[in-house]
């Protein structure tokens, strides 16, 4: 008798079937594998290579340079030294490629640039650049990615980035090595703000010497802004057994609308302080009233009006300590 075709021939059509199935299914994946081995992964400094496993490539997508206009404006907190303040930073203009940067004309904003954060003045937009002493500050390099890596410069030495962004939409940080060995900085870059969103200049040590932290940004300023431009006049120091620097002149152009005047002093015995006698006779000494002691150091700064003709600088160290002065001319880059 002919047994009817049953439960039996399913067995046999459905290990057919599934015998089938896991073969193609296998043949399938080694042909994926094959096809992800011959992807062009470019290195992170080239572009971002493409992930074949995810469902968006969204978190691949460079990040490109800000386009600012006029009027953009951005507020920081800056902290170094023991001072902690405020500046605003504003798109005044443009000028040979290079973006002019200002800040808010308030005593306190023209502090900034002793700090060297964050950026003002000539800013290029390419890599957020600006200069410090005269010396590159060359940041970022556009477009940005995760696991981008770049060489800049801190005031003219060589410095690796290295870029990382855990979240697709969210902003990056870049850490800042020098070639030598230690952090230069690390900066954090914002795409909504358009701009970092922080700037710590550590200069190789264990703690940051400075640095801007962004807490507000918006368009159409209309607070009256400068855009300083600064030339160094004086950067040096007294330490021991240096016996006290001789009398300093420094001749200050008609151009220069302020002095910037700062120093740093330390030790536990003995005089550490520096003087600065304009043509008037006026006395400006460092450190001041209004001076900030921390990590040992004690930090004054001051936008002293300037005025053209003879200025004398006298830096005294005696007993355990010393004093470093930085000070720089200070003139307004016009804007048409």
């Amino acid at each position: 008798m002919n047994r009817p075709f049953g439960r039996g021939g399913t067995i046999v059509v459905l290990w057919c079937l599934i015998t089938f199935l896991v073969a193609g299914c296998a043949d399938q994946d080694a042909g994926d594998e094959e096809r992800r081995d011959e992807v062009e992964r470019p290195s992170p400094a080239e572009g971002p290579a493409r992930c074949l496993d995810c469902d968006t490539d969204s978190d691949l997508v460079p990040v490109e340079s800000p386009d600012w206009s006029v009027g953009d404006w951005w507020e920081w907190r800056i902290q170094g030294g023991g001072y902690d303040f405020r500046v605003t930073t504003v798109v005044a203009g443009s000028e040979a490629g290079s973006t002019l940067i200002g800040i808010a004309d308030r005593p306190s904003d023209l502090l900034a640039p002793w700090f060297h954060v964050p950026p003002v003045g000539r800013v290029d937009p390419s890599t957020l650049g600006y200069e410090a002493h005269d010396l590159d500050m060359r940041l970022l390099a556009f477009p940005l990615w995760d696991g981008k890596e770049w060489t800049g410069a801190i005031e003219g030495d060589p410095v690796t980035f290295v870029a990382n962004r855990t979240d697709p939409d969210g902003p990056f940080t870049i850490e800042g090595e020098y070639d030598s060995g230690g952090t230069a900085v690390r900066l954090g870059y914002d795409p909504d703000a358009r701009m970092l969103n922080e700037i710590a200049l550590y200069y190789g040590g264990s703690s940051a010497w400075s640095e801007a932290t962004l807490v507000a940004w918006g368009s159409d300023s209309e607070e009256p802004w400068v855009v300083p431009d600064l030339d160094d006049l004086f950067l040096g120091g007294a330490w021991l057994p240096r016996d006290p620097l001789e009398t300093t002149t420094i001749a200050v152009a008609d151009d220069v609308e302020h002095i910037l005047f700062g120093c740093e002093t330390g030790g536990s015995i003995g005089a550490h302080h520096a003087v600065l006698q304009g043509p008037d006779g006026g006395r400006t000494i460092c450190p001041g009233e209004d001076a900030w002691t921390a990590a040992g150091r004690t930090t004054f700064v001051v936008a002293v009006p300037a005025q053209p003709g003879s200025w004398a600088l006298s830096l005294t160290a005696a007993g355990d300590g010393y004093v470093s002065v930085e000070m720089a001319a200070m003139g307004f880059i016009p804007v048409v």
